[in-house]
């Protein structure tokens, strides 16, 4: 069912994640149709982790960098 989402999505994963390892991500970007991964350089709780980085990715989307792989 994955193929069928158009919402965009935004995974932000941390790269040193031992429970949900940025594997995930390059699954997700093959399978899902706008998506785009990002991956910081932190644990399972990225967003305490690299909290900058964290906002700076999920700004950047709200503010438009959500177009990314436009599908008709």
């Amino acid at each position: 069912m994955l193929p069928a989402i158009r919402t965009p999505v935004l995974g932000i994963w941390g790269a040193l994640d031992p429970i949900v390892p940025p594997a995930n991500a390059a699954a997700l970007d093959k399978t899902l149709p706008r998506t785009r991964s990002v991956v910081l350089d932190g644990g399972h709780f990225v967003w305490e982790d690299c909290a900058d980085a964290y906002a700076t990715a999920v700004l950047n989307s709200i503010r438009g960098g959500y177009r990314f792989d436009q599908v008709p």
